[in-house]
């Protein structure tokens, strides 16, 4: 007799899932804070004695005379200042452009001993001017100086002519903020979060919610003052960012334990 067959029953392998993936957890990033560039959009004018028409900086000018070279000196000293000097390239363009047709004393006097020109106030500021304007030699005659139409002239002290007086004057209000700055097409965001007040001549620097002596610095109204001179300002923008992907946790390789070794000894060492 034959055995029938045997027909094994079908086997079903158990189904398989695939493990869950998860993405990356996300965390908002930190706003990005970054200042702007030191920005000057005001500089404050100058107060003149006298209802004076020019300035340059804080300094004032007043056409006078005629009057001989020592009574030039009084007058100015009476209202407060000196005969005009060059103290800088700027004031002497400054000079010829406004008064550059006229005749009159500048602030100087031949020095025989030194055989050079200085300025009567003492200073060397400018000095290097008379060179570069070709100022001629003076004399025991002739130790005065004059402008004459845009050339410097040795000349004697005790003719009668124009002369400039040159005053202090005071600075007037300053002000910046962070509208006058986008006028002049600095690109700042709408709401600044900072803000910084520096004085363009001593660089000391002011900070947010400073106010005394008439003195302003705060983010909302930008800075103000009155007769502090000039000010520059600088602002703080905060940026928000997009979501950002937290890194993953750093992994840490399993330690390995080297097989111990045997030491081969010759000899038959024990």
């Amino acid at each position: 007799t034959t055995a029938p067959p045997t027909t094994a029953p079908p086997t079903t392998a158990p189904p398989t899932t695939a493990p869950p993936t998860t993405e990356a957890p996300t965390t908002p990033c930190e706003p990005v804070c970054e200042w702007s560039p030191w920005i000057d959009t005001h500089c404050p004018p100058t107060v003149c004695p006298y209802d004076m028409q020019y300035s340059l900086g804080l300094s004032c000018y007043e056409p006078e005379g005629p009057a001989n070279k020592t009574a030039a000196e009084i007058i100015c000293r009476d209202n407060g200042g000196i005969l005009v000097t060059y103290s800088s390239p700027d004031e002497l363009g400054y000079m010829l452009e406004e008064f550059g047709a006229d005749t009159y004393y500048v602030g100087a006097t031949w020095s025989p001993g030194d055989n050079a020109w200085g300025w009567d106030d003492g200073s060397t500021d400018g000095a290097n001017l008379f060179d570069l304007l070709g100022a001629p030699p003076g004399s025991v005659t002739e130790p005065c100086l004059i402008m004459n139409q845009g050339t410097l002239e040795a000349s004697s002290c005790d003719i009668a002519r124009s002369f400039l007086c040159e005053i202090p004057g005071e600075p007037g209000e300053e002000s910046e903020d962070d509208e006058d700055a986008r006028d002049e097409g600095y690109d700042l965001c709408d709401h600044p979060m900072g803000i910084e007040c520096r004085n363009v001549d001593t660089l000391e620097v002011l900070y947010d919610g400073h106010a005394e002596d008439g003195v302003y610095c705060n983010v909302t109204h930008g800075f103000y003052c009155d007769g502090c001179g000039n000010y520059e300002v600088r602002y703080q923008c905060c940026y928000d960012m997009p979501t950002c992907t937290t890194p993953a946790p750093p992994t840490t390789a399993a330690p390995t334990t080297a097989p111990p070794t045997t030491a081969v000894c010759p000899y038959d060492m024990q």
